[in-house]
């Protein structure tokens, strides 16, 4: 009875936090940098970055012949699986005697 009991308490265990430790973070694309040295408006560098966060979340879970075929996707289409995207730091930075801007953004893409 003592061992029932104790298979009962660990089964409710496991149904109510099955959700909580699986990773929900695989749809995140964190610290996506964009580099241009011409000053571009806020609606371009959003665009470059959610297709380069795309091409890392690809990478990410798709195998590379999967990855080839969603090469083709057009911006629009992309910009629907968007859920959200911020824009954590903007820099200029030094490079090459060169003077360029940095952005990095964090892209969540929707997991339907």
């Amino acid at each position: 009875m003592k061992s029932f009991k104790l298979i009962i308490i660990i089964l409710v265990i496991f149904l109510k936090t099955g959700n909580v430790l699986s990773d929900n973070n695989l749809f995140h694309v964190n610290n996506v940098e964009i580099l241009y040295t011409t000053p571009i408006n806020n609606e371009e560098k959003a665009k470059q970055a959610i297709r380069k966060g795309f091409k890392e979340l690809t990478t990410k879970l798709l195998l590379d012949e999967d990855a080839i075929k969603l090469k083709q996707l057009k911006y629009y289409e992309i910009r629907n699986l968007v859920s959200y995207y911020q824009i954590i730091e903007e820099a200029e930075l030094d490079l090459d005697k060169e003077k360029k801007q940095s952005s990095k953004y964090n892209i969540l893409f929707d997991k339907n």
